[in-house]
């Protein structure tokens, strides 16, 4: 009998006691009376207690990853009493909302009984109650009379709310074990969409779910979406018992384990004793008063390309108790951190051993010159950076020299913690501030320094020195390693430099004539392929997958409009609209809906070869029947003759010097 039935036996018992009492005189009728209540007390409490529906504890769950604090961890309601407006910015942060059981306070995608066509294949989406539930393929199994058997599974768990959503299901096999579902939910569209044309990814490896294996989330997601994970996998059999201290990245992810600080600070002396101590308490460390290496290490540890430094390392992680770094430990303990050379002669050998045979790994993550250039990897930018010094320094540079993972009162007042989420800058960081603060002396000479007027995107920083070249989640964003914009760079990396990224209507040879005339660059020697128009349509025509979805991206970018106008980009655009990589379609049609009168333009970016190509010809014939178009851009730069219309000849010559090369992008 279980604590809940017993009660209700007792309150119903207790409640019939008086009409009994009152209706029987003698003991011995009363004694059997009591008991026949009783006996039918207890049906009714059991008949009570199987129709009542009790939610399952996080133990009880078996068919999805759980949350279970080992060690000193405590989870961040612990936190929230005495930090009330630090876990109040936490949780409006898309750290907190990385992993999420699936409820319906956390779905954002549509489960209102959707039909969507994927994979030559229909899925249908529902909720029941507060479950979410596919009906979709099931591709293990062979098909029947043309298709394949269907599968109903629920979706139990999420991961990220910022821009996507993924969905898991359970691996009925592996326990605790999840499996990526074939689809995601676009937040920016409101869209369902093949999961892997939210990558950069061959094409070649999106025509089958079958064929291309579906990802597991205790091994792909639990080192970084969630705080302290314990993937737990059987060694032999893959069984998953996979558990966290808590989902999402919560409060003892960035200052460690906390029961001992949370005990301590039951003592009131304890608390007073805490505002001389620097933050910390017992084992808890505070990132802003760590030193700069140690500082950027707690981002580092989720925000970086990286590696177990042994095979033993990576079994125990793997089978046993997760990741041994904790936040004021030194990283590079345990793990590579990869640099592309390492300028450690030890880790330099470990890294060259790893990536020896993943060559898709290094170009999928690295320009040719070590670069990074993948979003959510900006620690490994920030290693090379020359701003960068792990020596204590009165202002030293780290990610919270920008950064600041709690909402200050004048962030709130000045923009809000919806906006604030975005980025977690701190005030004034999207200004040239973020870097007067060790460059004090460029604000007197900034424009001598950039040759650009003071208010223009031009003489932001961080256009010319942190410029967009990193991609991830559909979008390129500012690169974190800072360098100086060179033309030569672009003809050893092939990536864009930080003067074409802008002025996206010139040459290369044009940037580098400027490089020389203002900074005395060298004047390097252009192949004429690269120079045969302007930088980001060569790329956007002739580059791989992920130059590119740069170059198209670059197409929309405001400051680029600004610079180079608005007048000519539409018809270039649309020779992307049938690329064979999804998410470069995706970019592309967002940037045309940039451009007049394109702004409401339906484009199906998973459609049809037929389909994709009838929308590509119909923007070039609403582009052309526009009276007044191409006034300002005839100029074989942007391949435009003097009467509006394209340089087809050039464009073919380029268009066919495309590197098809497969490509991955590590996001």
């Amino acid at each position: 009998m279980t604590l809940d039935i017993g009660l209700i036996t007792v309150v119903l018992t207790l409640g019939m006691a008086p009409i009994v009492l009152a209706l029987f005189q003698k003991l011995a009728f009363r004694v059997l009376a009591i008991v026949v209540v009783a006996s039918l007390s207890t049906g009714v409490a059991c008949y009570v207690d199987d129709q009542w529906d009790y939610p399952l504890t996080e133990e009880e769950i078996d068919f999805r990853p759980v949350e279970n604090p080992k060690n000193n961890y405590t989870g961040s309601n612990s936190c929230r009493s005495c930090h009330p407006d630090q876990y109040d910015s936490w949780h409006r942060s898309y750290h907190r909302t990385m992993t999420q059981p699936a409820t319906p306070e956390n779905v954002i995608g549509n489960f209102d009984n959707v039909t969507v066509e994927a994979y030559g294949e229909e899925y249908r989406l529902t909720r029941d109650g507060d479950t979410f539930w596919a009906d979709s393929p099931d591709w293990k199994k062979p098909k029947v009379n043309g298709k394949y058997p269907r599968v109903r599974n629920q979706m139990v768990m999420l991961t990220g709310s910022h821009h996507m959503q993924v969905y898991w299901y359970n691996d009925k096999k592996a326990g605790r074990g999840l499996l990526h579902f074939d689809l995601v939910y676009v937040k920016e569209t409101e869209e369902w969409v093949p999961r892997l044309a939210t990558f950069i990814t061959p094409p070649t490896r999106d025509s089958n779910p079958g064929t291309m294996g579906s990802a597991r989330w205790e091994e792909a997601c639990i080192p970084c979406h969630v705080t302290d994970g314990q993937p737990k996998i059987h060694r032999t059999k893959g069984h998953s018992d996979a558990r966290m201290a808590e989902f999402g990245i919560a409060c003892e992810a960035c200052h460690g384990e906390a029961r001992e600080h949370v005990n301590n600070m039951m003592n009131p002396l304890n608390r007073y004793a805490e505002h001389f101590s620097n933050g910390e308490v017992g084992i808890v460390k505070n990132p802003e008063t760590l030193n700069p290496r140690k500082s950027s290490q707690v981002c580092g540890q989720c925000h970086s390309l990286r590696s177990f430094q042994t095979g033993k390392q990576q079994i125990q992680w793997k089978h046993g108790g997760g990741d041994p770094y904790r936040p004021g430990d030194d990283l590079e303990d345990t793990e590579l951190v990869f640099q592309l050379p390492h300028p450690d002669p030890k880790l330099r050998a470990i890294e060259n051993y790893i990536v020896k045979d993943l060559p898709g790994f290094t170009s999928g993550s690295f320009w040719p010159d070590g670069m990074v250039r993948v979003v959510g990897r900006e620690y490994n930018m920030l290693l090379k950076s020359p701003c960068y010094d792990e020596a204590e320094t009165e202002k030293p540079f780290t990610c919270m020299s920008c950064h600041s993972m709690h909402a200050s009162q004048q962030t709130r007042e000045e923009r809000g913690l919806d906006e604030w989420a975005d980025d977690q800058l701190k005030p004034g960081m999207r200004t040239n501030e973020a870097c007067f603060q060790c460059h004090e002396d460029m604000r007197a000479t900034l424009t001598e320094h950039t040759n650009h007027k003071a208010d223009s995107s031009g003489s932001l920083c961080y256009n010319c020195h942190m410029p967009p070249t990193t991609y991830g989640l559909y979008k390129s964003v500012l690169s974190h390693q800072i360098n100086v914009p060179k033309a030569q760079e672009t003809l050893n990396t092939g990536r864009n430099n930080a003067c074409n990224n802008c002025h996206i209507d010139k040459k290369l040879q044009w940037a580098a004539d400027k490089l020389t005339e203002w900074y005395g660059h060298p004047t390097p020697v252009i192949h004429p392929d690269l120079d045969e128009a302007a930088l980001n349509v060569v790329l956007l025509l002739q580059g791989d997958a992920a130059q590119r979805a740069l170059a198209a991206w670059a197409m929309g970018w405001e400051p680029a409009i600004q610079a180079s106008g608005d007048d000519w980009q539409a018809p270039i655009l649309a020779e992307l609209l049938d690329d064979p990589y999804y998410a470069v379609r995706f970019i592309t049609h967002r940037s045309m809906k940039r451009f007049s009168p394109f702004e409401n333009l339906e484009y199906n970016f998973t459609d049809t070869e037929e389909e994709l190509l009838k929308a590509q010809e119909a923007v070039r014939a609403t582009w052309f029947e526009e009276p007044g178009r191409n006034q300002d851009h005839r100029n074989p730069d942007v391949l435009t003759n003097p009467d509006g219309s394209l340089i087809m000849e050039t464009l073919t010559n380029i268009l066919s010097r495309r590197d098809d090369a497969p490509i991955d992008i590590a996001e």
